[in-house]
């Protein structure tokens, strides 16, 4: 029988593994080969060895950014195949950061990443950005080896201690300092500039101070009955519980609430779009070579994967992705092909630049693509623990049933703070609320324009139930979320929505699970679900389409 690097990648040891080069077999006392794994991808802000990861990581940024911006291997590139911004958004009279741009097509595997893709897509949001950072590494350690642009190589020995760290801001809320310091100083490499740091970031993480996972936004909330009451909400640890998603066993919901909360709510602080203090500060997006309140690199999709913190960003998400398959098993390429959309239709953005070959990595299917993404020489330090709130692992639902949908004929508009739209979903008498038997999740389908940064929250009050500020049940919120993503270029099929109506260019379906308010539901009573946008509006407008509750029977 032999072990594959996938089951290995889930059997993690604490030690930090430096000086093994890539995977190797061994023999077991039993006969078993096994594929060691080489690499280990640590935490950056609290592994003994994280400055020297650091250090190197810088290395090999300053070595990418000094390669002209047409080689595949260069900063400019890299960051180019997540997404650039269309020649005519980026404003002055040169692109002053790739000067071919100016009169060039974007070049190959440039503008690939899928977000907004249409919900049917949404698994490659998983395996497209696994295999966009494990080549980005080997990126890295190639150039912290063999140097360029100036700068000699130090050699495989030494690269080879370098994986890309992860930081977990669900535990650690400061970034990593090498982050936030326009001139640092390395202990292990000398470098003028520090090319970890960049000016177009949240500027209360740039001053060291951590995100406040006990701070409370206030919503004005207008009840059915025309009263108002203010509910508070923590809305950092809110859209930063790992439980609301890592707990869901449907790999189309996990995906969905990994990216919708987490992934693009940390996307939009760190690019100062969401604290308060950050949103008093115009930051300038040198990507874009603009100004404007909250409008940071990693804000904005095509200027995204220009930021370093990025690939820290991506490590941890990957880490939340590991972590699932560990508990629910790896998916499969049934999964793929349910989620993923055809093929054909996708095969365009997995397309990867491999430095130490000097060649591009494409792939001849999706199950040779999807063997690629469990075919990883790296672990991480430690995964997050997976809580089983209802369901034993692995477990499927045995049926799914279409309990309550509300479509609206005209797109209802969710145009001001305070303003919820509340919908009486269903009756809690006859629904089955035993523990490991049944789950119950919301859909929600909003359409939306170019350039929204708000959040939005999600919750649900019994229709009957007299309620204060600041004592809601956790149970009854649901959820921190943000699009992050209406700022993409529309090449890719799918992104658009088409005929612009009333800037509802995109559309996107979140998904909820409200078990647990059913459960608390009093007998007889409905349960009102509200989707409240956040923070001052200062973009297009949410527009509700269409609302759902499900029945998962076990």
């Amino acid at each position: 029988m032999k072990t594959t690097k996938l089951k290995l990648l889930f059997s993690l040891s604490a030690s930090f593994i430096l000086f093994s080069c890539g995977p190797k077999e061994s023999n077991t006392d039993t006969n078993e080969t096994v594929m060691e794994v080489g690499y280990e991808r640590v935490n950056a802000n609290t592994n003994a060895n994280a400055d020297k990861v650091l250090d190197l990581y810088a290395y090999g940024m300053a070595i990418t950014k000094g390669l002209k911006c047409t080689d595949p291997a260069s900063w400019y590139y890299q960051g180019s195949m997540h997404s650039v911004p269309p020649r005519d958004e980026i404003e002055g009279p040169t692109v002053e950061l790739c000067a071919p741009y100016n009169s060039i097509a974007p070049l190959k595997a440039w503008n690939s990443c899928p977000h907004m893709y249409p919900t049917h897509q949404q698994l490659n949001f998983l395996t497209w950005h696994r295999l966009y950072i494990y080549y980005y590494e080997r990126n890295i350690r190639h150039h912290i080896a063999n140097g360029g642009a100036g700068l000699p190589g130090l050699g495989d020995s030494i690269a080879s201690q370098f994986s890309l760290p992860y930081w977990d801001y669900t535990d650690q809320g400061e970034m990593p300092k090498p982050f936030t310091q326009e001139s640092y100083s390395f202990e292990t490499v000398k470098l003028a500039k520090n090319p970890l740091y960049e000016i177009g970031r949240s500027p209360t993480l740039m001053k060291q101070l951590p995100i406040d996972y006990n701070s409370t936004d206030s919503i004005a909330v207008t009840l059915p009955d025309g009263s108002v009451k203010n509910l508070c909400i923590k809305t950092m640890q809110q859209a930063l519980d790992i439980s609301d998603f890592l707990s869901l066993p449907d790999v189309s919901e996990f995906s969905r609430g990994l990216e919708d909360r987490l992934h693009n709510v940390m996307h939009d602080y760190i690019g100062g779009a969401v604290d308060s203090l950050d949103l008093t500060h115009d930051l300038y997006n040198r990507i874009y070579q603009s100004t404007k309140s909250g409008f940071g690199l990693m804000g904005q999709i095509p200027s995204a994967g220009f930021d370093p913190i990025f690939f820290l960003h991506h490590a941890n998400v990957d880490r939340m992705f590991a972590a699932w398959e560990a508990t629910y098993g790896p998916i499969t390429i049934e999964d793929m092909n349910t989620y993923a959309g055809k093929w054909d239709s996708i095969k365009h953005i997995y397309q990867f630049w491999d430095t130490p070959t000097d060649s591009w990595v494409t792939y001849n299917s999706m199950q040779e693509m999807l063997d690629a993404a469990h075919d990883i020489d790296y672990t991480y330090e430690q995964l997050p623990t997976v809580p089983q709130k209802m369901l034993s692992a692995k477990q499927k639902a045995k049926a799914t049933q279409l309990l309550h949908e509300e479509v609206k004929k005209m797109p209802e508009v969710l145009d001001e703070v305070g303003k919820p739209h509340a919908i009486p979903l269903v009756k809690a008498q006859g629904l089955k609320a035993n523990a490991g038997e049944v789950r119950y999740t919301i859909e929600v389908n909003l359409k939306f324009g170019r350039n929204m940064f708000q959040q939005l929250a999600v919750f649900s009050i019994p229709s009957n139930m007299d309620w204060n500020a600041c004592n809601l049940d956790d149970a009854f919120v649901h959820g921190i979320t943000a699009v992050f993503g209406s700022t993409h270029p529309m090449e890719h099929a799918g992104h658009s929505m088409g005929a612009m109506v009333n800037g509802q260019e995109f559309s996107h379906t979140f998904v909820f699970d409200v078990t647990e308010a059913v459960r608390k539901l009093p007998a007889g009573e409905a349960l009102e679900v509200y989707v409240v946008p956040m923070n001052t509006k200062n973009g297009p407008d949410f527009y509700l389409t269409e609302i759902k509750l499900y029945e998962h029977t076990f």
